[in-house]
């Protein structure tokens, strides 16, 4: 019985950390800070990450632009 607690726990902590890697990774934030907490602090994480928005600004890409103002 108490195999199958720890085994369910267990569970909860892996699902809830992908589960905020992947929605990290939809808004822009650190995958990885995020699954860590995901798994050490799953309850906390699921609620923070779900009230998180987007992040803006940063890096932006224009490596696909043309060099026309050079």
């Amino acid at each position: 019985m108490t195999f199958l607690i720890i085994l369910l726990i267990l569970l909860l902590k892996i699902l809830t950390a992908r589960y905020c890697a992947g929605k990290a990774t939809a808004l822009n934030r650190n995958a990885v800070g995020w699954g860590i907490f995901g798994f050490f602090s799953p309850i906390i994480a699921y609620f923070f990450i779900n009230a998180m928005s987007a992040k803006q600004g940063g890096y932006e890409d224009t490596s696909h632009q043309p060099f026309d103002r050079i």
